[in-house]
């Protein structure tokens, strides 16, 4: 298994570092937290609208990608410099006297995720079969063009965060950066909610523990360390949220400023994941009445296109390709019906937002889910539903969950317990705050009642929700802090870190410590071929049968032929990529995508998932090795 890893993945990192460096010297009245959440949206800006240019160039390559992120890190570095010889600006960086533990646990929980991104292949399912594969392809392909696959979602999701990925996985040569995308997002996200918790009244104190809540949410730990996108989701939709509070309270001008670094944000979010509107949609409204209340019609207006074209700008270049491809925007009918809510009913809105909710509620013990599990069964039989109706669910059967620090079903259990005991004290002792953060709190609570409205319920939501958690974190904060003695902050940011834990060493598919009968051994001891199947463990041995085969034969023209739902992205791995020699192309036909297929094409060997025993030849070639539902024809 190739595990190249070249500095040169660094730049695009060290660029970020020192346009953060210099955006905090050139304009000290932003602050450090400003200028970071700021360098943050131009960074990721700046990579995605030159990955957009550079694949209509065919240019998109590690080579172009290391001298022009070399480019950036030298010119920012002069501008450094300049600065520095104009006046050297005093930059302080304290911590206040009143944060008590809460840097250090912030600090212990971003050192460990950090150490774990580094340490941890991409594994997660979903990366495996789409996130990371579409990284491979367009690595390969020079563009982020639409390619025949026979996994559509490779084309038709947005590409915010692998985009940024990309620029990781070229410049460093594999795949030892790109969980990073999702730990700046943590990062971010972080220093987003403590902003946000400023701008809703909270002290220095309070604006800690805000940071606490969000640091320690544990699917987003989780998510800290993987491919996985929802993290990223909630960055942008963070830092759109805290602009537009900044238009609201800014000078009698109009604020273009915060427009546009809300805008991009927002761009930046909706390039990533369809669920960013159901984030930005009520927040977007509630700006709206404020700006126009402020600065007129004519200012609310002028605002509103800047934020249009800036987001348009962003989104384009993926819109148009799925509007040739699919036929709209969004990636054909088919995506919207199978995941978008069919049943726009009172009662079905219940029910999602009820299941919604369980999918964090579930504890360690199985008395306790079986009762929230039965009150809910009663509940759906007033409301005359199945919980299980496909007309509100994606996929699976209705159950409660016990804990877990599975990935793909972790829950927020602590953070929704504290959520509904801050509705209960705000409910029986309403305390003076500010309207801001009263219409602020509404508007997080009607992103998941909306999300529960659009989208059905999936078993797998709780990763979903991310962002909701992590625009709720400030609001529990200053509430806490209002109607709470100050010591209690202390105490809850410690017990909020002690519940985190688990998340940090047991994730069961990178654990640092391995319980019995998880799927690998420790990440301290594991290899990173053995990490990198932890969510796949019955496919790596055909796997790696396959690539044996197909690397003793030279052969670097590879077709693949597997289900919609696998897995594609441990071949890429196993062969070698990113490699300027191989080309890995999908055979596909009555698919949308398959006019994309290279008809000169003419590979050496073809992986074929669950073949008709009957095919002895496939494009010249016969069987050469059968290996757990997948046959190598060569």
């Amino acid at each position: 298994m190739a595990e190249g890893f070249s500095w040169w993945g660094l730049s695009p990192l060290l660029a970020l570092g020192l346009g953060v460096l210099l955006l905090a010297w050139w304009k000290p009245e932003w602050g450090w937290r400003k200028a970071a959440l700021r360098g943050l949206v131009l960074w990721a800006m700046a990579a995605s609208l030159a990955a957009e240019a550079l694949g209509g160039l065919r240019r998109l390559e590690g080579l172009t990608l290391r001298v022009g992120w070399a480019g950036v890190v030298g010119l920012l570095g002069l501008a450094l410099l300049w600065r520095a010889r104009r006046a050297r600006p005093r930059l302080k960086l304290t911590l206040a006297r009143d944060a008590g533990p809460a840097p250090w646990l912030i600090m212990a929980i971003l050192a460990a995720t950090a150490w774990l991104a580094w340490q941890v292949p991409p594994q997660t399912w979903d990366s495996l079969n789409y996130h990371m594969s579409r990284v491979a392809h367009w690595a390969q392909n020079g563009s982020l063009a639409h390619y025949a696959t026979g996994i559509e979602v490779q084309n038709s999701m947005p590409p915010g965060a692998e985009v940024l990925s990309l620029h990781l996985y070229l410049a460093g040569g594999g795949d030892r950066l790109v969980n990073f995308v999702s730990w700046l997002a943590m990062v971010g996200s972080v220093l987003a909610v403590a902003r946000l918790a400023a701008q809703l009244g909270g002290g220095s104190r309070t604006q800690w523990f805000a940071a606490v809540v969000a640091a320690t949410i544990p699917m987003g730990i989780i998510q800290a360390s993987s491919t996985m996108t929802d993290y990223v989701v909630a960055l942008w939709a963070a830092i759109a949220v805290s602009e537009l509070l900044e238009a609201r309270s800014g000078s009698d001008g109009l604020p273009l400023e915060a427009a546009l670094f809300g805008a991009g944000a927002a761009g930046m979010a909706v390039y990533t994941k369809p669920t960013a509107m159901v984030y930005l949609l009520p927040f977007a409204l509630v700006g709206a009445y404020w700006i126009w209340r402020r600065y007129s019609l004519r200012g609310a207006f002028a605002l509103g296109a800047l934020a249009l074209v800036v987001v348009l700008g962003l989104n384009a270049g993926h819109w148009l390709r799925n509007l040739r491809t699919y036929g709209d925007p969004w990636g054909g009918s088919e995506r919207v019906a199978q995941h978008g809510n069919q049943l726009l009913t009172f009662p079905a809105l219940v029910s999602n937002v009820t299941r919604n909710a369980a999918l964090h509620l579930g504890t360690p013990d199985p008395r306790a889910n079986k009762a929230l599990a039965l009150s809910l069964l009663a509940l759906h039989d007033v409301l005359g539903l199945d919980p299980s109706d496909p007309r509100t669910t994606d996929s699976g059967v209705f159950r409660v969950r016990r804990t877990t620090a599975e990935e793909n079903h972790a829950g927020n259990l602590v953070h929704a317990l504290l959520l509904l005991a801050v509705l209960l004290l705000l409910a029986l002792r309403r305390p003076r705050l500010e309207a801001t953060y009263y219409l602020y709190f509404l508007a997080v609570l009607s992103t998941f009642v909306l999300f529960s409205l659009l989208f059905k319920w999936i078993p797998t939501g709780s990763r979903l929700h991310l962002p909701f958690f992590i625009l709720a974190s400030p609001a529990l904060a200053v509430a806490l802090a209002a109607l709470l003695p100050a010591a209690w902050s202390r105490g809850l940011a410690l017990l909020l870190f002690l519940g985190a834990l688990p998340y940090l060493l047991a994730i069961p598919s990178r654990p640092v410590l391995a319980g019995p009968g998880g799927p690998v051994e420790s990440v301290l001891h594991a290899s990173r071929e053995d990490l990198l199947f932890a969510s796949a463990l019955y496919l790596q041995d055909p796997y790696t049968a396959l690539a044996g085969e197909i690397g003793a034969a030279d052969c670097r023209r590879v077709g693949l032929m597997l289900r919609g739902n696998g897995a594609e992205y441990p071949l890429w791995v196993l062969l070698g990529a990113p490699d300027a020699e191989l080309d890995m192309e999908w055979i596909v036909s009555d698919t949308p995508s398959a006019k994309y297929m290279k008809k000169d094409f003419a590979p050496c060997a073809i992986i074929c998932e669950q073949c008709p025993e009957a095919w002895a030849r496939l494009r010249g070639l016969t069987p050469r090795l059968q290996r757990g539902g997948f046959r190598l024809y060569q």
